[in-house]
């Protein structure tokens, strides 16, 4: 005798699914790394528009902690004001979109000339609510904004400290490079453009 078992799967609701990201306790923060398994899977994807994508938990913290103080370029950053706006709601996939927007202020280190700036950014978000994990994130920041920022970290001290890191942590970059000493590698840093591609 055959016996097939149906499970139903509760319905969900668009509001069900933007709750459960508003109600995340602890709410997620990039800048909090140690708790992006919280927040991120293998599945999930973080792309900086003019940049690329990023994938995973790993992937993503790489990308993130380059523009917090975590790294040696960013002193602070502080968010003056973020307001999030529903976007969609797939109820096959049972997941949420949202758009969030971002009025931040980043100071930069003091090897980047302590530069203090104001930037808004745009992110499209899709939360995967049965996992209850980001599904991807669209980040876009203004071209004007990243111009500014790459042009305040183009300055000797930060191309001093990218040569003495790549010679002391990276060998086999510094020779296939053909690099033997700091003063040539600083020369050919400052002579390579600030950014390639489109805008």
């Amino acid at each position: 005798m055959l016996s097939l078992v149906i499970t139903a799967i509760p319905s969900l609701t668009a509001n069900e699914c933007m709750g459960s990201f508003f109600e995340l306790d602890p709410p997620l923060n990039l800048g909090s790394f140690d708790l992006y398994e919280t927040w991120f899977d293998d599945n999930s994807s973080m792309t900086l528009a003019q940049k690329g994508t990023y994938k995973g938990v790993d992937g993503i913290k790489e990308y993130a902690q380059f523009a917090y103080p975590s790294s040696p370029y960013i002193a602070t950053v502080g968010t003056f004001r973020s307001d999030f706006s529903f976007v969609s709601f797939d109820a096959e996939k049972r997941s949420c979109k949202m758009m969030a927007k971002y009025h931040s202020r980043f100071q930069l280190s003091e090897m980047a000339g302590n530069e203090l700036f104001e930037s808004p950014d745009i992110n499209k978000l899709e939360w995967r609510f049965d996992d209850q994990k980001v599904g991807f994130m669209n980040i876009y920041f203004d071209p004007s904004f990243l111009a500014h920022f790459f042009s305040a970290l183009s300055t000797p001290a930060i191309d001093n400290f990218v040569c003495q890191t790549m010679r002391d942590s990276c060998p086999d970059i510094w020779a296939a490079n053909e690099l033997t000493n700091i003063d040539e590698c600083e020369a050919k840093l400052a002579a390579l453009p600030l950014a390639e591609g489109d805008e």
